[in-house]
């Protein structure tokens, strides 16, 4: 028997999705999150305080429910604080450790306006946790090992409030989350339609080439939005699918995405809390075998969250994680991310799915969800994030399962967009990953594309490598130079491509989504 190169299909194209691609929503980049906490540590009275870290994200009526929650977290003697609920405020205290982060905050390094970065304040807390050694505040009192766990549950819990509040802010003004529905449209169809063609070619649904997208995304970011947007798109192009001949019998294609972990999802029109799981590559290629006659031939698209989700809760019993997406099939919903801690910041409450979320609900346990797998109750402080930091402290399975396949994806790639994602210097894991991908593919063809910052006075058009040179040259303050000069480091001379007017602009022509625009974006060649 004679043998054959195997060299199996991956994404052409893989896309990191960064901070910077949805700050048009609303959604707060890590400048702004070191803003908020550097905000909450300033030498003022508390309501000052609420008000200049939280005014970005919450009405001005929500903040009393703020700074009741922040003046029990931070006070001395909580007991003689008035609280609606304070057996709820005592069970918080215990689990957030606000006083110890603010500590942590303080002795945290600034820049010249006194703020942080919120990566320097994840390496601190990473840093001592990963040794069990604690380190003393600015006062030189020491902060125990101990503390530090409970003051990470707290940067989550504050994290969250600030996605929570931006979120349900853009929803008044749906204006811009629109334009990026309108793009998880455009590539729906182009993933449609690219399946017919891949079909036309390999005539075998098995054959990864028409199983997998061309393009796959890696969310640097802990919010849902693209993936949200893509998976109502996917829903709606099922529903009129392209068709498929099969021995001569027209078979529906539909789309679905691979998430990287055979993890559960929240049922989310359900009316109890039993899972509902994403397609993936195994399942595919179940219902795609020439053998099998499913009803319908099925393509994925490869998306990941190396970092986790403020969506997906690590259960403490079973160990599973479960990702909860809210309560409607609807691109706008007002369930999305998982309540706040508290139902006064709540705005608008879920319906619990069973008498232990009702039970748990009627005791002011606003964020509470039953695990599908194994039925316990699962908290805010059950959300595992990681940062792009030094430090990967004990990284749960699932993350780390995500993370092998998303490293083969990226090996196999010949364009990366980097959008919104700016790869920092400190960013030694991606940076080094990257650096080790180039140095092992040298004579592979690869073409990098860069969709950062926001040049008023950029072209409507991708530039060059040699005409991002003479951009940068005549404007040196332009943001996107740091971004350029870093990947030019790490992948040589190769060819970069620039788009400067930022995103949503680089997929819109006045004010749509454009799909030849979209298609300059995914598919350079």
């Amino acid at each position: 028997m004679s043998l054959q190169n195997y060299q199996p299909y991956w994404p052409e194209t893989v896309i990191f999705w960064g901070a910077g691609a949805t700050t048009s929503l609303g959604m707060p980049n890590t400048a702004m999150q070191g803003t908020l906490f550097s905000e909450l540590v300033r030498d003022k009275v508390l309501d000052e305080r609420i008000h200049s870290a939280f005014s970005p994200y919450y009405e001005t009526a929500q903040e009393p429910a703020l700074v009741e929650l922040f003046a029990y977290l931070e006070a001395e003697e909580p007991e003689s604080l008035p609280t609606n609920s304070r057996k709820r405020f005592r069970e918080l205290r215990n689990i957030y450790d606000w006083r110890t982060l603010r500590k942590i905050i303080q002795v945290t390094p600034k820049d010249k306006d006194g703020k942080i970065k919120i990566n320097d304040l994840f390496n601190l807390i990473d840093m001592h946790r990963s040794s069990h050694h604690g380190f003393p505040d600015r006062e030189g009192n020491p902060i125990a090992p101990d503390a530090l766990e409970r003051a990470r549950h707290a940067l989550i819990m504050i994290l969250s409030l600030m996605f929570h509040g931006a979120y349900r802010k853009q929803l008044k003004n749906p204006g811009e989350l629109q334009k990026y529905y309108q793009f998880a449209e455009v590539l729906a169809q182009m993933m449609m339609d690219e399946g017919m063609s891949r079909y036309q070619e390999v005539r075998n649904a098995a054959d990864r080439r028409f199983c997998f997208f061309s393009y796959a995304v890696i969310s640097m970011n802990w919010d849902p939005m693209l993936l949200w947007m893509l998976f109502n798109a996917h829903g709606a192009a099922n529903k009129h699918p392209s068709y498929i001949e099969l021995d001569r019998t027209p078979i529906p294609m539909k789309l679905f995405h691979d998430l990287g972990h055979f993890m559960g999802i929240r049922k989310i029109d359900g009316k109890t809390p039993e899972v509902w799981y994403p397609m993936s590559e195994a399942s595919a290629q179940r219902l795609n075998d020439p053998e099998h006659f499913s009803g319908r031939r099925v393509r994925l698209g490869k998306f990941y969250f190396p970092h986790g989700c403020l969506n997906g809760r690590e259960c403490p019993n079973c160990g599973k994680w479960v990702v909860d997406l809210g309560e409607e099939w609807n691109a706008f919903s007002q369930t999305l991310f998982p309540a706040p801690i508290l139902k006064s910041l709540e705005g608008l409450m879920r319906t619990p799915r069973s008498d232990q979320e009702k039970e748990a609900f009627d005791a002011d346990q606003s964020d509470a969800v039953q695990c599908s797998y194994c039925g316990t109750l699962t908290e805010q402080h059950h959300v595992q994030l990681l940062m792009q930091t030094h430090f990967k402290h004990n990284t749960p399975p699932f993350l780390e399962e995500i993370q092998r396949d998303m490293r083969v994806a990226l090996e196999n790639a010949n364009h990366l967009v980097f959008m919104g994602f700016s790869l920092p210097e400190d960013d030694v894991i991606y940076r080094s990953l990257l650096a080790a991908r180039q140095s092992r593919d040298k004579d592979k063809k690869i073409c990098i594309s860069i969709v950062v910052g926001r040049e008023s006075n950029a072209p409507d058009q991708w530039l060059s490598t040699a005409e991002l040179h003479d951009y940068f040259q005549q404007n040196p303050k332009a943001s996107a130079q740091k971004v350029f000069e870093s990947i030019q480091s790490i992948f040589g001379d190769v060819k970069i491509r620039g788009y400067l007017k930022g995103i949503p602009s680089v997929f819109l022509s006045h004010e749509n989504a454009d799909r030849q625009k979209i298609e300059t974006l995914i598919r350079p060649w």
